[in-house]
């Protein structure tokens, strides 16, 4: 009787991956953009991140460089180097968003980070930075303008008056100042304070302040702080003729 044939062992067939379609750098840059926006960042921030990605997809783009993986460390460096930002701040706060991108987007990041490598402040940005109070002609010169600027508001001169004396005393931001509630202020027996959440920064502050200024913005300052937003437009700029 004849033997039944056996038929060979198939092997299971395997699937070939299929490969994506590799991401332009205009769609990495729009992917990007809307994880930021996901994460709830500044609409300042998301304003600058548009701005330099935009000008490093358009310098990529003139270099025929449409994918994050075509771009190479000679790029990065000729980029930073076609920047018009004067300020050291500026440009090191442009290059650490440079780098979140690329980390993010290209396959060999590192590479590209480590060609950046860091920017360091000339003396010119560091005297920038360093604090610079004003003199005690300027702060006279300033407060006398004060009833000038709002003769026809008596209420206006007291609240721009508490608002100057409020800054000058606990060094206080603008945006921080004009934020000012009843709340951000308390009184025990170890004195009046001054509780903050500083607005660039969301750090909290706790700063003791003497009593004539705790009554002065309880009375005057928080009764109508949110309406003078076109009254500080001009105390701004009378603090700039001040310190010119």
């Amino acid at each position: 009787m004849p033997q039944p044939q056996r038929l060979p062992k198939v092997k299971p067939s395997r699937e070939v991956p299929v490969s994506e379609p590799q991401k332009t750098i205009s769609h990495a840059v729009a992917t990007f953009l809307l994880r930021k926006e996901g994460e709830q960042v500044s609409n300042a921030t998301l304003r600058k991140l548009r701005q330099q990605l935009g000008l490093l997809e358009q310098f990529l783009s003139a270099r025929s460089r449409f994918f994050p993986s075509e771009i190479t460390p000679e790029d990065v460096i000729e980029f930073r180097a076609s920047w018009k930002w004067k300020s050291g701040v500026t440009r090191q706060k442009a290059q650490t968003n440079i780098k979140s991108f690329l980390r993010a987007v290209c396959p060999h990041s590192d590479a590209l980070v480590k060609a950046l490598g860091t920017i360091k402040l000339s003396k010119v940005d560091q005297a920038r930075l360093e604090p610079k109070p004003y003199s005690e002609q300027e702060l006279k010169y300033l407060l006398a303008q004060v009833p000038k600027t709002f003769a026809s508001d008596p209420d206006k001169i007291a609240r721009m008056t508490a608002l100057i004396h409020c800054q000058v005393a606990t060094g206080l931001a603008i945006r921080d100042a004009v934020q000012l509630e009843r709340e951000n202020l308390s009184e025990n027996r170890l004195g009046c304070w001054l509780r903050i959440k500083r607005q660039k920064t969301s750090k909290p502050v706790r700063q003791k302040i003497d009593q004539g200024l705790y009554e002065e913005n309880c009375c005057r300052l928080l009764t109508a702080i949110r309406v003078t937003s076109f009254g500080m437009v001009r105390v701004c700029r009378l603090r700039q003729r001040a310190s010119g």
